[in-house]
């Protein structure tokens, strides 16, 4: 059985103290492909370039729009996010969450996006509800104080003889 498809059917059995030493195996695999730059098996390396391409930068932005405009109720539409700032929070993503295997690449760039997508969302709702809080505030009138009021005693006692 090829070491791909006993990965994908069994993956447990590289993670353990297996009789048949799948583990070093694995890694005898993972250095063969890695350390051969002429290796058509670098596929595994195709995940990053397809996950930070332009075209999946732009899957993410309309996936955002329409995750953003759902999650606020349809109170929010939202235009597309700096390239930049998009692209920084996928090398994050990529980085903790990214698995750079082989097989189903597919699959994970859809997950990555989604993962993008589910870390993007929250913070650019807080934003746009904290600029709605600020259009209303500075468009009313601020309220003013109370002038303040003298609560010492001091000076108001009056005497008896001064009463009458």
């Amino acid at each position: 059985m090829n070491l791909d498809k006993k990965f994908t059917k069994y993956p447990f059995l590289f993670l353990n103290d297996h009789k048949s030493k799948l583990f070093e195996e694995i890694q005898n695999y993972n250095s063969k492909i890695f350390n051969n730059p002429n290796n058509d098996e670098n596929d595994c390396l195709i995940v990053k370039d397809i996950f930070m391409s332009d075209e999946n930068t732009l899957k993410i932005q309309k996936k955002l729009q329409k995750n953003v405009f759902n999650k606020s109720k349809k109170k929010y539409t939202i235009p597309y996010q700096k390239k930049e700032s998009v692209k920084m929070v996928m090398e994050y993503i990529h980085t903790q969450y990214g698995k750079s295997v082989p097989y189903k690449i597919n699959e994970q760039i859809k997950e990555l996006n989604d993962l993008v997508v589910k870390e993007l969302t929250p913070n650019i709702i807080n934003n746009l509800i904290s600029y709605d809080k600020y259009l209303i505030d500075i468009n009313k009138r601020p309220t003013l104080l109370e002038l303040p009021k003298n609560v010492s005693l001091k000076g108001a006692k009056v005497s008896a003889s001064l009463e009458q």
